[in-house]
């Protein structure tokens, strides 16, 4: 995408809760500049934010939503998802080029309901002859395949004929093959048997459902009040991760170096944040894990 579309000093607009890859893939790799909007206002999705930070400037515009998002595990409810859509078109109804790329390597993954359950990439494909729409997906999270890094890319554009799909699909192939060359040919092969296979709905349901169940059991853990002493959840209701974000005086990194070399629990540090991977714990180990951040906090908050 990056290849395709991006120019040095082009800005791309996202959450300011974001996967820090971002940074090598956009930042590095193709001098772009990520500008950020607030992802959360009081228990929901910062819609004004986002509309604010779209409408700033005229022109070419690039839009990256990941829903669930990493790493809050947040996707937007179905009236968010409305408003975004309708900020969107507004913008693009006043001229401006936008580049939405939906990044939905987690796709599927919602736990509750009034949460928008499909691709916000569905609603843009056909919303205005301004907007270019990319679904980039990907088989290690969707399809519980650590490892087989295969991805897949579709466009969408009213504007679009058939003649312009096909060379967005050449140049496409063309970054493809000067890049990547081509994905592995196993794990390509591995991922079709499994698309093809007759239980291939059933053993995803199986999964979702064990995925569920860590998610019901941190909320579970999460009503004890005594873990507010020292941190709170961000919203999250889908994906595979939560975040906790501590009070003033707690040091994300300190907290994280403590719990791997005293209790042997790894998390990611980020901001103000813990990122927890509860979709990797086990349902009877979850309260555990939250135990332990818990006193590793209460020796913190001591010293």
């Amino acid at each position: 995408i990056g290849y395709l579309f991006l120019d040095p000093g082009d800005e791309i607009l996202l959450t300011d809760k974001y996967w820090d890859n971002y940074n090598l893939t956009f930042q590095t790799s193709f001098e772009a500049n990520l500008t950020i909007f607030n992802t959360f206002k009081a228990e929901g999705f910062d819609i004004e934010s986002f509309q604010k930070k779209l409408s700033e400037k005229n022109g070419k515009k690039i839009v990256l939503l990941n829903f669930p998002n990493n790493p809050t595990g947040y996707t937007p409810t179905n009236a968010e998802i409305k408003s975004i859509i309708s900020i969107l078109k507004i913008q693009a109804q006043k001229g401006d080029k936008i580049l939405v790329i939906c990044d939905d390597a987690y796709f599927g993954l919602v736990y509750k309901k009034e949460i928008f359950n499909q691709s916000i990439f569905a609603l843009l494909t056909n919303l205005h002859e301004n907007i270019l729409a990319v679904k980039v997906d990907g088989a290690t999270k969707e399809y519980y395949a650590w490892g087989l890094r295969v991805g897949f890319v579709t466009y969408a554009s009213k504007a679009l004929t058939k003649i312009a799909y096909q060379e967005l699909e050449n140049k496409t192939a063309a970054v493809v093959r000067a890049t990547l060359s081509n994905a592995s040919h196993l794990s390509q092969s591995l991922l079709l048997q499994s698309l093809t296979s007759s239980t291939n709905q059933s053993e995803k349901k199986k999964t979702y459902k064990l995925l569920k169940a860590r998610f019901d059991k941190v909320n579970e853990v999460l009503e004890d009040k005594k873990y507010s002493e020292f941190f709170s959840p961000l919203p999250h209701n889908s994906g595979y991760f939560m975040c906790i974000q501590f009070k003033k005086g707690l040091d994300p990194q300190k907290i994280r170096h403590k719990l791997l070399e005293e209790y042997s629990t790894g998390v990611i540090a980020t901001q103000n944040l813990l990122r927890l991977a509860f979709s990797s714990v086990p349902e009877n180990q979850i309260r555990q894990l939250f135990e332990n951040i818990y006193e590793v906090c209460k020796k913190e908050a001591k010293s």
